[in-house]
């Protein structure tokens, strides 16, 4: 639940968006893990004058939402890349945040450099995110 106050309205617009993030990984014929991932956007305007601008404005913003979405698990695609083929060249990454407290670090590190089922990456399968 939020409201947005700005141009081009004169008053407060509020709304309430739910979000649902579905995903799922599996064993690919080539040995590979993958993560699929959907994400579905509900939102409800409580100004009925303000619906049909964002009717109209729909197509643009789920655009902007869908390239954003797809950004950020081709960041983590890459992260996990990075994480199976050079852990220490990510382990120095790591340490280098310098507002990510110690414990988060390892339990990052920790994560990054595991499987699904927890137990330590083997190089030949690299999870990766993709846009299907």
């Amino acid at each position: 639940e939020g409201a947005y106050e700005g141009k081009p309205f004169k008053r407060p617009v509020r709304a309430q968006c739910v979000l649902l993030l579905r995903s799922g990984s599996f064993l690919e014929t080539n040995h590979e893990d993958y993560v699929a991932a959907r994400l579905d956007t509900f939102v409800r305007i409580d100004r009925t004058s303000i619906k049909l601008f964002a009717k109209a404005m729909h197509p643009w913003v789920g655009k902007t939402a869908d390239a954003n979405f797809i950004d950020t698990l081709t960041f983590v695609s890459n992260l996990s890349q990075a994480a199976t083929n050079n852990p220490h060249q990510l382990e120095q990454l790591v340490h280098k945040l310098p507002r990510i407290s110690p414990q988060l670090q390892r339990e990052m590190l920790s994560i990054a450099t595991s499987d699904r089922t927890g137990n330590p990456r083997n190089k030949t399968r690299v999870a990766r995110a993709r846009n299907r």
